[in-house]
């Protein structure tokens, strides 16, 4: 078996290894731990590096409260900036929360909302909208009296 002896003894795991050197056993149960370790495990997907040196980051919990009275505390980094941590975050309940004692400093200023009247004013006076309607009161009253005229007709023939 050490370089003496028939090729075909050899197995396939055992004919490319120098054939005059013996194998200690401590070499084998290395060889076979470090295969089997690594065998069945989904390489990529798994970090198998440890944290025993790595110090996490610190961390500054930010309290929010619900209408309900539920209180979180939700872990922002101690680098976050005052306007990155939010003013509002929703509850395990659903509601939205807010930071107590806190400003809102996200809200921005309300915008006017333009209404048809407003519009209205943009293009026209007071004076022409007072104008434009005695016109069309005139038509509607004129109309009216039309439909009145005829509606007397057909009574009288009726």
């Amino acid at each position: 078996m050490f370089g003496l002896g028939k090729e075909s003894s050899q197995t396939p795991s055992t004919r490319n290894r120098p054939t005059d050197l013996p194998v200690s056993a401590s070499h084998l149960s290395r060889e076979a731990t470090v295969s089997e370790s690594m065998r069945g495990t989904r390489l990529g997907a798994i970090s198998y590096e440890r944290d025993e040196q790595v110090a996490p980051a610190e961390r500054l919990p930010t309290a929010y409260e619900c209408s309900a009275g539920h209180r979180s505390l939700v872990p922002f980094s101690v680098e976050a900036l005052e306007a990155e941590i939010p003013y509002d975050w929703t509850c395990r309940c659903g509601r939205p929360a807010t930071r107590p004692q806190h400003i809102n400093v996200q809200a921005k200023p309300e915008r006017h909302v333009r209404t048809h009247w407003d519009m209205l004013l943009e293009r026209r006076t007071i004076a022409d909208l007072e104008e434009l309607m005695s016109e069309r009161l005139a038509l509607l009253h004129a109309h009216q009296a039309e439909v009145e005229a005829e509606a007397k007709l057909l009574r009288r023939s009726a």
